[in-house]
């Protein structure tokens, strides 16, 4: 038991680290606020280059269209 313990601290101390190095590396997007209830989903997709955003910062929330002019 105390050596499945051990294995299992070290691979949530070793998931826990990843996590936050993923945050580390996230865009921040001035047009999304923190308390937006999706905001930490933006940030881990932007560190993790699944989202990228306009190319003039922005994440765009709000726009109804995938093209911005």
């Amino acid at each position: 038991m105390n050596k499945n313990l051990k294995k299992v601290i070290s691979s949530v101390a070793a998931l826990t680290m990843v996590a936050s190095s993923v945050a580390a590396f996230a865009v921040d997007f001035p047009d999304v606020e923190s308390t937006a209830s999706y905001a930490q989903a933006v940030q881990e997709l932007s560190a993790l280059d699944v989202i990228s955003g306009y190319d003039d910062g922005t994440f765009g929330p709000d726009d109804s269209t995938c093209n911005k002019s």
